[in-house]
């Protein structure tokens, strides 16, 4: 299971709800250790995801530099806290804190899947027009837990739990309008550090081998900016900008 995508530049007091689909890969190798002393080793990837619709939710904006967030998938479930500086700033970024949980999801076997991730994100502009503007996404940051895992290599299929500590990143483009908000994500990891690996199925002792994986998020949203109920005003712009920020 994948890490939540990045929010996108904070757009003040706000409601946006968002529908995402993914797909992710992570190759690795499993070692079944048998009673009587002998191993054997699959090869193979965890892949999951597809053009299906995999994850709905929603963001609250608070105030100017302050919203939370909240998602729902047939796997996992999250929370998020994210602060920072706005969009109609130099250069928006937001660090953010998130929380996501394998209790609740309609996906058996995953009640004991929990993480935690810290990442900071800053999103450059990179096109205005009257009508959209384009941001670059791009975030670096840490998260640890006790992971849901999966192999495959037709006919096998391993599902296990390990406790890992990865690096995140996230590189892509979001696009907005008045309303809509489209975006493509890309999210490598890279696994730093492990504990032992444990058979969901309860069937044999695994050893998992994987040091990599990711996944690309397709994003569509609806948001709507609130009056504003407290922070300062927000700075002048020029005619284009207001614009291209749909006022």
């Amino acid at each position: 299971m994948a890490a939540a995508t990045p929010g996108g530049p904070l757009q003040g007091t706000s409601l946006q709800g968002e529908l995402l689909g993914a797909i992710s890969y992570a190759p690795g190798t499993v070692t079944e250790q048998f009673t009587n002393g002998t191993t054997r080793k699959t090869q193979g990837a965890g892949i999951a995801g597809g053009p299906s619709i995999g994850r709905f939710g929603g963001r609250v904006g608070v105030t100017d530099w302050f919203e939370m967030a909240g998602d729902y998938s047939w796997a996992d479930s999250g929370l998020e806290l994210r602060g920072g500086a706005p969009e109609w700033t130099p250069l928006p970024y937001a660090v953010s804190f998130s929380y996501r949980t394998g209790k609740g999801g309609t996906l058996g076997g995953h009640d004991d899947h929990r993480e935690f991730l810290v990442r900071g994100e800053v999103y450059p502009r990179l096109w205005l027009s009257n009508k959209s503007r384009t941001h670059l996404i791009a975030s670096l940051g840490a998260s640890t837990g006790d992971r849901v895992q999966t192999l495959y290599d037709d006919p096998a299929e391993f599902w296990m739990m390990r406790e890992e500590t990865r690096l995140d990143g996230a590189l892509g483009v979001e696009v907005r309008n008045k309303v809509s908000v489209l975006a493509v994500v890309a999210l490598p990891y890279l696994v730093l550090d492990h504990g032992p690996t444990y058979d969901l199925d309860g069937v044999s002792e695994l050893d998992l081998d994987r040091v990599f994986g990711f996944a690309v998020f397709f994003k569509f949203g609806l948001s709507f900016t609130l009056q504003r109920f407290t922070g300062g005003p927000r700075p002048e712009r020029k005619g284009s900008e207001r614009k291209g920020l749909g006022e």
